[in-house]
């Protein structure tokens, strides 16, 4: 930053300088901010897409708002997660909405739940899929 303005003889001209560097970033970081915002909005957990690699996408868009300076609360990242997430897991985001605080369930132990309610789904048409082999 020395080098940037050493050219500047004045007080005021140094001054003026920072004022519209930091201007100029303050406008990428809103901008950064609003496309990172756009994104979360538009982010859908594909059919095929597993909790993990979905949950992921969801903390790396809080992570990278936390960077500009921008704190997504788990309250917002919970909703975001059981709202967009496939109709396979809406049996168990009825429960999670009509049995837990969601503005007190942290985002991790949602994600927990929807991985339990996905483990015991998947090894129930496991064992269904065995018994109709028989």
């Amino acid at each position: 930053m020395v080098l940037q303005i050493a050219n500047f003889t004045s007080a005021k001209e140094i001054w003026d300088a920072l004022k519209v560097r930091h201007v100029g970033v303050d406008r990428v970081k809103e901008a950064r901010l609003e496309t990172l915002e756009s994104d979360f909005e538009s982010l859908k957990m594909g059919i095929d897409e597993s909790l993990d690699v979905y949950a992921r996408k969801i903390s790396e868009i809080a992570s990278q708002a936390s960077n500009l300076g921008h704190t997504m609360n788990d309250k917002k990242l919970v909703q975001k997660l059981l709202s967009s997430v496939p109709e396979k897991f809406i049996q168990i985001v009825a429960a999670i909405e009509q049995f837990v605080d969601l503005g007190a369930v942290p985002f991790q132990e949602a994600v927990g739940r929807l991985k339990a309610f996905e483990k015991r789904t998947k090894k129930k048409i496991k064992e269904e899929d065995m018994h109709d082999k028989l």
